[in-house]
């Protein structure tokens, strides 16, 4: 179980972070606090495709995560408690010998990974940042590869990378936010869905090839006092 909050996200790390973080907790005393349960669902699709080749996949995935925030002062403090992979099914089709290979949760070389970063308190709304780390694929058959990517928060989306994942989003919102005078009058559900896509030719060495990758998310956020 550990902790984050605005320190953290802000930038400030080592002893500086750790002696400033103790110091508000202490003036601060302890606040009230609210379970928190994430669940994000997704389906998804990619391909890779070159004159020669090409392999079509989907998958589906489910996490439950769980913690707690306490109020302190303006802002909250982030517990983490748990993040359970419920789902996790992929399969593969190359178009050669139209073989199938399935891969579960039990037997793929990598898994999908839900990363909680922090709550953050903006303007009166608690804005939740989380990111769903992938890997590349094709998973096999192909001497080249790309990164499958997961659903991921408003806030991690935003930030510059290899893939400007916001920019990508086609309808609904990513935005997995709550009103804080929302959670202080009681429990608070909220429901969040997108889709997402992005598809682009890259020239490699000897060839043109095509990757997409695409998927729909839905985010369920259940905020309850304690």
């Amino acid at each position: 179980m550990f902790r984050t909050n605005r320190i953290a996200a802000a930038g400030l790390t080592g002893a500086a972070a750790v002696w400033l973080w103790a110091a508000a907790l202490a003036a601060s005393g302890p606040g009230p606090s609210w379970k928190v349960l994430l669940r994000v669902e997704s389906q998804g699709d990619y391909r890779w495709e070159s004159a020669r080749a090409r392999t079509d996949g989907t998958y589906a995935l489910e996490f439950e995560w769980t913690g707690t925030i306490e109020k302190d002062e303006q802002d909250f403090l982030l517990v983490h408690t748990g993040s359970d992979l419920k789902i996790w099914r992929i399969e593969e089709r190359d178009s050669d010998d139209e073989t199938v290979r399935q891969i579960t949760e039990k037997d793929t070389p990598e898994k999908p990974e839900l990363q909680m970063k922090y709550a953050l308190n903006d303007a009166g709304r608690i804005r939740f940042d989380f990111a769903i780390e992938g890997f590349d694929v094709p998973l096999g058959g192909s001497a080249e590869s790309f990164p499958l990517v997961f659903p991921v928060s408003a806030e991690s989306g935003s930030k510059t990378g290899a893939v400007a994942y916001n920019a990508a989003v086609k309808s609904g919102s990513n935005d997995v936010a709550v009103d804080a005078a929302k959670i202080m009058a009681g429990p608070a559900e909220e429901t969040f869905a997108w889709t997402w896509r992005r598809q682009t030719w890259v020239q490699l060495s000897d060839s043109l090839v095509f990757q997409a990758n695409g998927h729909k998310a839905k985010v369920t956020l259940t905020i309850i006092p304690q």
